[in-house]
């Protein structure tokens, strides 16, 4: 059985959060699915936590592997160039 996203350490934000993101966004786009459409590929809401997720900048420790933040400072520095050692 396929395990629920922890959304919290995902995004930094708590579900209650994300649904007031999400009901935000709801409030000035609207719809997003327009009459005749094809239907989203996932929700507002599992849109918006990727959308948060790929906006962090420093994902938690949990997030990346359980790695020490030494490990992954070395992995992946500053510009980005990450390596699979």
């Amino acid at each position: 059985m396929e395990e629920p996203l922890r959304y919290e350490t995902l995004t930094g934000l708590s579900h209650g959060q994300l649904g007031e993101l999400a009901a935000r966004i709801t409030a000035v786009t609207g719809d997003v699915v327009r009459p005749g459409g094809a239907p989203a590929a996932i929700g507002l809401f599992k849109s918006v936590a990727m959308v948060v997720t790929l906006m962090r900048k420093n994902l938690t420790q949990e997030v990346a592997g359980g790695r020490s933040s030494a490990a992954r400072s070395r992995r992946c520095p500053a510009d980005g160039t990450c390596s699979a050692r």
